[in-house]
């Protein structure tokens, strides 16, 4: 037998609110339930996992192992959402499980000395420190792929290196091209400066 709660549903008539099913020992909820301000909402023994409004924020607090979340629907995915600075609701992160990924729809900020770590070990890292940034790689050979590669001062307005697929690598100064290769060797723009011997061998040998 279960033990139902009813009350005025607000039209003159009654609507069920809360009924404890002795069928299948579950307490059901028919209507919303209203926490108000700093009361929690208690899960475990001991209390551990506690959710609350404290008048100005929403809190969920876990205090014994970890916090997880689950999505066990095929493909299913979960999202992030928060205010799009106009009074709506945009997508910041989504852990993709038809596609395996987490993307992320919005730019990311890393302040100074967090480090982006990639690799198991964290091999690859990408940081600033305040003044300078880097790209260190501690295992293996780091290697770029694209089909053309440009290097450009910090600001945009100048080239400082450039290579392009099957075509000339060119190296500049004060975004000035100075030295370039080519199919046959390479060109170079004003004067050069050895500090050491050069060779020179011509097809004849000299």
């Amino acid at each position: 037998g279960d033990i139902i709660f009813g009350s005025d549903n607000g039209s003159g008539g009654t609507a069920e609110y809360l009924t404890i099913d002795g069928g299948i020992n579950v307490v059901k909820f028919s209507k919303k339930a209203l926490f108000l301000d700093n009361v929690e909402a208690t899960f475990g023994g001991n209390t551990d996992l506690r959710i609350a409004h404290d008048g100005t924020d929403s809190n969920i607090n876990n205090y014994q192992g970890d916090l997880v979340i689950r999505n066990h629907f095929d493909d299913g995915d979960i999202k992030f959402y928060s205010d799009d600075s106009t009074g709506g609701l945009t997508e910041y992160m989504r852990v993709d499980g038809g596609e395996e990924r987490v993307v992320f729809n919005k730019w990311t900020r890393h302040v100074d000395n967090a480090r982006i770590l990639v690799g198991t070990g964290g091999d690859l890292q990408i940081y600033h420190d305040g003044t300078r940034g880097y790209i260190t790689n501690t295992s293996g050979a780091l290697w770029l792929q694209t089909s053309d590669f440009r290097v450009y001062k910090g600001d945009g307005s100048e080239r400082m290196i450039q290579a392009d697929d099957d075509g000339a690598v060119i190296l500049y100064h004060d975004g000035d091209s100075r030295l370039s290769t080519t199919s046959t060797g390479i060109d170079v723009t004003g004067t050069g400066t050895f500090s050491g011997n050069v060779d020179i061998n011509s097809d004849g040998g000299q």
